[in-house]
């Protein structure tokens, strides 16, 4: 990862922790009503971003942090992303296990 996206925030890992720590903090709140939902997190300011489509959760969250990275869970299933763009068409992903 280049230095400067280093810069701009947390790194992969720093966003898959703390991320996996807010979700487990929140899930209760959205398992199992909104069960295989898309739930984002900017996981500086926890705030949160739900939606039934993955790209759109993830372009819901760009809208108020376009230079952020977020992680996204999918709710009621075990694996979490940290997820962010170094380019503006193309979406990475980081895949982890809860």
């Amino acid at each position: 990862m280049s230095k400067s996206l280093l810069k701009k925030g947390i790194d992969h890992k720093g966003v898959a922790e703390r991320g996996d720590a807010i979700y487990e903090a929140i899930k209760g709140q959205y398992e199992p009503a909104h069960n295989g939902k898309y739930l984002a997190i900017e996981v500086e300011s926890e705030d949160i971003f739900l939606d039934t489509e993955e790209f759109s959760c993830i372009e819901l969250a760009r809208k108020k942090y376009p230079n952020k990275r977020f992680y996204l869970a999918r709710i009621g299933f075990q694996t979490a992303e940290a997820v962010h763009r170094e380019r503006k068409n193309t979406l990475h992903t980081s895949i982890g296990f809860l």
